[in-house]
């Protein structure tokens, strides 16, 4: 199975000009629990979490830019890699949210925990009921 075959191909991206309220709205609004921050270009910059937001309301910063706050180094997929192969990386393990970028690092969909998990979950069952054949 591909990345792009459980990827939400709905993504929400945030300016990093917004604020850590503003961006709190936005994931509140369509329910999610991290965005790609992209620059001017629809380029990847960064990500922001539900763990960014945490923290910066627990140090009453919700004023600030999402640009100040966010997570620069992000850990990011392609489409067309195989999710067999990227669970024995050990990055994927660490990180809650995967943006999928295209060729020219553009967000082209965003993968969580919970596809994650849902997939090994499968796969676990597939192996298991092969092992009682």
């Amino acid at each position: 199975m591909r990345v792009s075959d459980v990827m939400n191909t709905k993504v929400q991206t945030i300016p990093p000009t917004l604020t850590m309220q503003e961006a709190a709205v936005i994931f509140d609004r369509y329910h999610i629990d991290g965005a790609p921050v992209v620059d001017a270009d629809n380029r990847l910059i960064g990500l922001i979490t539900k763990s960014n937001l945490i923290k910066a309301q627990a140090k009453l910063q919700m004023d600030r830019q999402v640009q100040e706050l966010m997570t620069a180094k992000v850990f990011t997929l392609h489409g067309n890699a195989s999710l067999s192969e990227l669970q024995h990386a050990e990055k994927i393990f660490r990180y809650s949210v995967f943006p999928v970028v295209d060729d020219e690092n553009r967000p082209i969909g965003i993968i969580n925990r919970t596809n994650l998990v849902k997939y090994l979950s499968e796969k676990s069952l597939l192996m298991a009921e092969e092992m009682q054949a």
